[in-house]
């Protein structure tokens, strides 16, 4: 089989970005725990194992004050993402080729460093690398972040990965190998059905979940020389020897109520009680992955954020209210009647407290935008009619830090890019219109990848921040026009400009809200 080294010029992995890297985040998280992280706007950024840049170009397009810096061994990945810091005129980015556990203190510090999908994946002299920099090169007050597999979830997967190698450790060329790969899933499905059991329930569970993977994730996940989970304590053991200690997940949810009661009396001996702590939890939930920040040992941090810190951040969520269901969980034990059923950030949540309906229906309002706290005071303020004020303050900040807590609202240290409204003149996100030109997923300007439809697609490219609604509508047609967009009636393609321009313009104003709302147009 191809070499680690070789393997992701042989078969890139797509490189797209990950919302839970953003220095945005990881800056709040820090700040709460009584960190001075530095302002994204000036920042110093690190990412180890940066592919074609696709995490890290959105940050240098976004903060043109920041400098950003990647490094990774795949040639052909580096190449890429030269060629496209190179179209965006980016010269706040720099892409380097090169061997992670070569890296110096030469490269300086660094306020935010990350590394996500690499330390499993490579072998011990790298993982020390790894840690080893983010303890010589963080700022005082700077965050890492490091994504790793973990036991217990990844017993079972390991047994499948074992499976996949050995029958693919023939084949030398990727693509052979994962095709070989998918046959040998199929075998197992189709013959292990007979087999009963827990053995039985598990393997089924992970086929189905393998089946939906691209051939890039089955080869570097499950064909690769290199993957080697661990468990939480081990890789948290491996960080204190670096000179590092934990400040949580990235996810704020993944570390919330996680002490059993039953084991309280036993948290504290040996390993300190917090690393005790997400033990347990991993081994009840099963857990397969995770995505820890790390700061420098020699920084206090606290043991937890108060409400009144929380007043420091804009405020963003997506909030829908809807109908309550019969499969809706249930209200807690004395709740009182009329809570509202809400989705947030994709999970049903049940909202009791009025004030809180208000300032949600406030900022799903102004998604995607964030709300200043004064804002969002003023906005919930009817929601707590003849309440003090003093009092309605921290009780909505205490609301706030408890849903953020269990990651439904975001915190923010500063407005993201995109516009307050989609506007006469509407203009796409700078990378997301070098995206749709290219044909490749877009990215907007919360550090989210998105898919578009062919017109989606069109109509990016045609917001520049020059044209019109009319304008729009008039280069939808040309695209038609050029065989780029297809409109069909009674199964056939309209041809007729006129007729084209009045579909355009009937649909326009509902698709630019569309991409609105999903941060793809800027100011």
């Amino acid at each position: 089989m191809t070499t680690a080294g070789d393997s992701y010029d042989a078969l890139p992995y797509p490189s797209y970005p990950f919302a839970l890297t953003h220095p945005a985040r990881l800056h709040v998280l820090g700040a709460l725990a009584g960190l001075t992280p530095a302002p994204l706007e000036g920042a110093r950024v690190l990412e180890l194992g940066c592919a074609a840049g696709g995490n890290l170009i959105p940050l240098a397009v976004d903060f043109p004050g920041a400098r950003c810096l990647g490094v990774d061994a795949s040639r052909r990945q580096i190449d890429e993402g030269r060629a496209a810091v190179a179209a965006l005129g980016l010269d706040n980015c720099e892409l380097l080729h090169g061997d992670i556990a070569e890296l110096g203190p030469e490269l300086g510090t660094f306020d935010y460093v990350v590394c996500h999908g690499v330390y499993s994946w490579v072998p011990p002299r790298v993982q020390e690398a790894i840690l080893g920099l983010c303890a010589r090169q963080l700022a005082p007050d700077g965050v890492a972040y490091v994504s790793y597999n973990t036991f217990p979830g990844w017993r079972m997967r390991s047994m499948i990965r074992d499976m996949m190698r050995y029958h693919a450790r023939q084949f030398d060329e990727p693509a052979t190998a994962v095709a070989q790969g998918r046959r040998l899933l199929d075998y197992l499905a189709r013959n292990a059905a007979d087999v009963r059991g827990a053995y039985a329930a598990l393997l089924e569970h992970e086929l189905t979940l393998l089946r939906k993977q691209s051939d890039a994730y089955l080869f570097h996940e499950h064909l690769e020389a290199t993957n080697e989970p661990l468990y939480f304590h081990q890789f948290i053991e491996r960080v204190e020897a670096a000179g590092l200690t934990y400040l949580g997940e990235a996810s704020p949810g993944e570390t919330r109520r996680t002490l059993f009661p039953e084991l309280a009396d036993d948290v504290g001996r040996g390993a300190p009680a917090a690393v005790q702590v997400e033990q347990y939890r991993d081994f009840v939930i099963n857990r397969s992955f995770r995505t820890s920040l790390l700061v420098r040992r020699d920084r206090p941090l606290r043991a937890a954020p108060t409400p009144e810190d929380v007043t420091r951040f804009l405020v963003a969520a997506r909030a829908e209210r809807r109908a309550p269901r019969e499969d809706d969980p249930p209200p807690p034990p004395d709740t009182p009647p009329g809570p509202e059923v809400m989705t947030l950030a994709g999970k049903v949540v049940r909202v009791h407290v009025p004030l809180v309906v208000a300032a949600l229906d406030a900022l799903d309002a102004a998604w995607p935008r964030a709300l200043a706290w004064d804002e969002l005071e003023a906005a919930a303020a009817p929601g707590d009619e003849g309440g003090d004020p003093a009092t309605r303050r921290a009780r909505l900040a205490e609301q706030v830090l408890e849903l953020f807590a269990d990651d439904h609202l975001e915190l923010r240290p500063c407005q993201p890019a995109v516009a307050p409204r989609v506007g006469d003149r509407p203009r796409a996100h700078r990378l997301a219109r070098h995206h749709a030109e290219a044909g490749l997923v877009v990215t907007n300007a919360r550090h989210e990848p998105h898919e578009l439809d062919r017109l989606e697609r069109e109509l990016v490219r045609a917001c520049d921040g020059a044209r019109d609604h009319a304008a729009l509508a008039a280069a939808l047609v040309e695209a038609a026009a050029a065989g780029r967009l297809e409109v069909t009636k009674d199964g056939a393609p309209m041809t007729d400009p006129g007729e084209l321009r009045e579909v355009f313009e009937r649909v326009l104003p509902g698709k630019l809200r569309g991409l609105w709302r999903r941060s793809l147009l800027v100011e």
